[in-house]
C-alpha cells in the first residue's frame, strides 16, 4: 500500500491553482433552516491591484441571479465556503471559507446580453 501525503500550498501556489484554465468552484450557503446549500459555480479570481471598488485583489468574483436560493441564502448569513478542485491525479483542491461580500455590479438582460 502507497500512502501519499499532501501537502500545504503557499498563498502563491493557491493563487495559480485558482488562475489557471477554467474550473468550477462548489459553493456552500447556510439555508434557512441551517442546513447546508451547495451548489457549483463559474468564477474567477479578481487580481487587480489597484482597486477603486468595494472589491479587493484576491476576491472571488461569480455571478448569479439576484432572486437565487444561493444570494437569499447569503443576504440572510453570509457565511460561506468554497471549493475549487480539479480532476487531474493528485486532484489538488483549495478551499477557502469567510463571509461573503453581496454586491450587484450591473443587472444583464441575458436574452440579449446587454445591461439594462
Amino acid at each position: 500500500m502507497v500512502i501519499k501525503v499532501m501537502t500545504e500550498m503557499s498563498k502563491k501556489e493557491i493563487k495559480q491553482f485558482l488562475m489557471q484554465g477554467t474550473f468550477t468552484a462548489k459553493l456552500a450557503t447556510v439555508k434557512d433552516n441551517g442546513s447546508p446549500h451547495v451548489v457549483p459555480i463559474w468564477f474567477v479570481l479578481d487580481n487587480q491591484k489597484d482597486r477603486t471598488s468595494e472589491r479587493a485583489a484576491g476576491d472571488i468574483v461569480f455571478t448569479t441571479y439576484d432572486s437565487s436560493l444561493k444570494i437569499r441564502n447569503i443576504q440572510r448569513d453570509n457565511r460561506v465556503s468554497i471549493c475549487v478542485d480539479d480532476q487531474i491525479p493528485q486532484f489538488s483542491f483549495v478551499t477557502i471559507f469567510g463571509r461573503q461580500k453581496y454586491i450587484i455590479l450591473s443587472r444583464m438582460n441575458f436574452s440579449s446580453g446587454l445591461p439594462k
